[in-house]
């Protein structure tokens, strides 16, 4: 992904992370709370629906390429959305690693 298209998505969506795995690069915006919020609630639901969830968190913040260009890498690579999900969780906030400490 060159310069110009990550200065164009960036006056267009704000903050945004480019994302490479396998060879594929995606570039996503942060989610949304309600975005979020829905992950969360799908993940709660059905702990077996984990993947279905990641992968549509990856689609409601998906800002390069086009939603037709992505499903096509998609469906050469269809373990990507689980690997590319997982970053955007990451990018929301949600580490594994939190610390605390006394005041």
């Amino acid at each position: 992904m060159d310069e110009s298209t990550i200065e164009m998505l960036k006056r267009e969506h704000g903050e945004v992370y480019v994302i490479s795995a396998a060879g594929c690069e995606i570039a996503v915006r942060m989610p949304t709370v309600p975005e979020f919020e829905r992950f969360q609630d799908s993940i709660a639901a059905d702990k077996k629906k984990g993947t279905r969830a990641l992968a549509q968190l990856v689609r409601d913040c998906i800002v390069f390429p086009s939603r037709e260009e992505y499903d096509a890498i998609v469906s050469r690579r269809p373990g990507l959305p689980v690997s590319f999900g997982s970053e955007v969780v990451k990018i929301a906030g949600l580490v594994d690693e939190v610390e605390a400490k006394k005041a």
